[in-house]
């Protein structure tokens, strides 16, 4: 059947339309519990302490090895 207007085009597009806009509504109609659950929230909290610790092994002049060499020379008296 050849017709003027593109219906398959129009379906296609509006069937699109269609379902994307329902899991749109669906994905925005979720609870807030379930969006944000406790083990993402203690997942969070033991990611920072990680990040902490982390924070204050890099801040301290004798974090690594190579470190450690340098600080032990400056501290060591000359002899």
């Amino acid at each position: 059947m050849c017709t003027a207007l593109p219906i398959g085009e129009y379906a296609a597009v509006a069937l699109l339309l269609w379902f994307g806009i329902r899991s749109i509504k669906s994905a925005w109609d979720l609870p807030s519990e379930i969006a944000g659950t406790q083990d993402e929230a203690s997942e969070l909290a033991e990611a920072e302490e990680f990040l902490k610790k982390t924070e204050v092994i890099m801040l301290s002049p004798c974090a690594n090895e190579l470190s450690l060499l340098f600080c032990e020379s400056l501290t060591k008296p000359e002899t």
